[in-house]
Formats: structure tokens, C-alpha cells, sequence
């Protein structure tokens, strides 16, 4: 259970950092970068977190 807790707060830190980015009205190649290795974590995140539920059945 604090596998699946801990892979939440994660997946909300990042999202909150993928929203603080899009309010940005210029972006430049570094928020660009960041959005990539941000959507990239959340992905695995995600991932994680369903092989965590998968486990816990």
C-alpha cells in the first residue's frame, strides 16, 4: 500500500510540474526538454503503478 501511495505523490509532482510549464506563454528548448523527460516519467510512473495494483491482487 505505501508503494502505491508513494508512486501517486510522484505522479501528482509531476503533473503539477507539467502544468507550471504549460502556463508558461514562451517555451523555450528547455521547458520543451523538460516536458519530454516529465512525460516520460509519468509514463513509467504509470507503468509502475499498475504492477504495483497487479501485485497487491
Amino acid at each position: 500500500m505505501q508503494v502505491q501511495e508513494k508512486l501517486k505523490e510522484n505522479i501528482s509532482i509531476i503533473l503539477e510540474r507539467i502544468d507550471e510549464i504549460q502556463e508558461k506563454r514562451n517555451l523555450d528548448i528547455h521547458d520543451m526538454a523538460d516536458l519530454a523527460r516529465y512525460t516520460k516519467s509519468l509514463k513509467d510512473l504509470m507503468v509502475s503503478l499498475q504492477i504495483a495494483r497487479e501485485l497487491m491482487l
